[in-house]
């Protein structure tokens, strides 16, 4: 006669019930991850289809590998000089960055009697949140300053010291007759002062973050494991920081206060005046545009004036954007971006300086 097998032995049963409940948790956060997935992508791609190609972007390394989780219509790729910038050949829904990586057409062969402006500064000058080439800033100002060409090399994010990196190894280059450099509010409201007392941009903070995120999921299995259910730990964590105590998001602007705007100030004059000297060096006009807000505070205010009458003081040429008398609210997109006619508008008031 068969006898019954003998019952598991104690160790036995705690591993197998050890297994399936790791099994579980394992599985719903599979399926969570899922659905949080599902939803981020689907209101990724709203916010795309509303408000354009740029609000997210995909990151890629300097040989193509792709470094973020999510991909975006616009792709920017890691510079060793730069950080980061446009990816160069890249077309999408009503934009086109060209080889050398700025929006727009290819340059122009050069003709004798047509200057050739060029364009620095981030998102706006960039034209976040245009939907064409041709109603960016730069397109605007071309048409002002006819037959003249105007090269778009803003970059979404890009803070004074990248600016000049740019202008340094590569736009003097291009044998500009005038640079104009339209920024100021990145500095002010999205750069983070460093120990040294620069500024890095918030996009480049997340351009580092993905480019460690990456590295560290090669190696480190844990982390690894956190990337990979990135949906479900962002969760939990807002919701651990919600129920201790509310705290900003990461990357969102700052706003200094009226006895913060000298910290702010000082690298950004340093940046400025420093383009401003390699132009006359390289035999070219330089002019800074300081950016206006919808509804400017006292203290970007004070920043923009002091900003401008430094780099007058200092014999060059600027403009305070804020003091242009005709540029009202409805010309902005959100609280720094320009609409077409907002873009008109500047246009005009640069082509003023720059004739």
């Amino acid at each position: 006669m068969d006898l019954p097998p003998p019952p598991p032995a104690p160790r036995a049963r705690r591993l197998r019930r050890l297994l399936l409940a790791g099994g579980g948790v394992l599985l719903a956060f599979v399926v969570a991850e899922a659905l949080l997935a599902r939803e981020a992508d689907s209101a990724r791609e709203r916010l795309v289809r509303e408000a354009g190609p740029f609000q997210f972007f995909t990151l890629r390394t300097a040989d193509g590998r792709v470094l973020s989780k999510h991909r975006g219509p616009f792709e920017l790729v890691l510079d060793p000089v730069l950080a980061y910038r446009n990816l160069p050949g890249q077309r999408g829904a009503g934009f086109a960055i060209n080889a050398r990586g700025y929006r727009g057409p290819e340059l122009r062969p050069r003709e004798p009697g047509v200057p050739r402006i060029v364009l620095l500064g981030g998102s706006t000058a960039f034209g976040f949140g245009i939907g064409r080439d041709e109603d960016t800033l730069a397109a605007r100002l071309e048409r002002e300053l006819a037959p003249a060409e105007v090269v778009n090399a803003g970059v979404i994010g890009y803070v004074s010291g990248q600016e000049l990196a740019l202008l340094r190894t590569e736009v003097l280059d291009l044998d500009p007759q005038v640079v104009v450099a339209f920024d100021g509010w990145n500095d002010f409201r999205t750069g983070r002062l460093r120990p040294d007392g620069t500024l890095a941009t918030v996009l480049l903070a997340q351009v580092e973050d993905l480019a460690s995120e990456a590295a560290l999921s090669r190696r480190d299995f844990s982390f690894a494991f956190r990337v990979a259910f990135s949906h479900v730990f962002r969760q939990i964590r807002s919701r651990i920081r919600q129920a201790l105590a509310p705290s900003p998001e990461p990357y969102a602007p700052v706003f200094p206060t009226e006895e913060e705007v000298e910290g702010r100030l000082a690298p950004y004059l340093r940046n400025v005046l420093a383009m401003q000297a390699a132009c006359r060096a390289k035999g070219c006009r330089f002019l800074l545009v300081v950016q206006s807000e919808r509804q400017a505070d006292p203290a970007y205010r004070a920043f923009a004036s002091r900003a401008t009458r430094s780099v007058v003081e200092a014999g060059g040429e600027a403009l305070d954007a804020g003091t242009l008398e005709d540029l009202r609210p409805g010309h902005f997109v959100d609280d720094v971006h320009l609409t077409v006619e907002g873009n008109t508008f500047v246009a005009k008031a640069i082509a003023g300086r720059v004739r």
